[in-house]
C-alpha cells in the first residue's frame, strides 16, 4: 500500500461486498470469496459492518432482537479487534449507501429493504 493511501487513513484493500452471495460454499461451509470488482482502499470495519448486516440477518423481523444482538457480539468477539459499536456504525453507513444506491437506480425494493434494516438497527443496536 502506498504511503499516500496509508496517510489517507485507509487500512486495507477491502472487498466492499462481503455478502453471502459472493462466497463459494462446499457442504454449506464458505471456502472462497469471489467477485472483487467493487474492491477498493478503505477501512476494514466497512467490510465487517456489511458482512455482519447480511450474514447475521440484522434487521430480520423473524429473528428476535436478543438473538441478533447475541450474534453480533459473537461476530465482534471472533474478529477480536473492534467493538460492536464500531461495527454497528459501519453497518449504518453501509445501509445508508444502499438506500441511496437504490433510490438513484429507481430500485425501490432495495431502498426500502435497506431503510427497514437501518430503522431496525437504529432502534435495536445503536448506542
Amino acid at each position: 500500500m502506498s504511503a499516500q493511501v496509508h496517510e489517507a487513513g485507509f487500512e486495507v484493500v477491502y472487498h466492499n461486498d462481503l455478502s453471502p452471495c459472493n462466497f463459494v460454499f462446499r457442504q454449506q461451509i464458505p471456502v472462497a470469496i469471489i467477485d472483487f470488482d467493487a474492491a477498493s482502499f478503505g477501512r476494514r470495519v466497512y467490510d465487517l459492518g456489511y458482512a455482519a448486516w447480511l450474514w447475521l440477518q440484522i434487521g430480520d423481523e423473524e429473528i428476535s432482537p436478543r438473538e441478533q444482538v447475541r450474534r453480533l457480539a459473537l461476530f465482534a468477539n471472533a474478529y477480536g479487534e473492534l467493538e460492536c459499536s464500531a461495527i454497528v456504525e459501519a453497518m449504518l453507513v453501509r445501509q445508508t449507501i444502499i438506500i441511496q444506491q437504490g433510490r438513484r437506480a429507481a430500485n425501490n425494493a432495495m431502498a426500502e429493504w435497506a431503510q427497514a434494516a437501518r430503522i431496525w438497527t437504529l432502534r435495536e443496536l445503536a448506542v
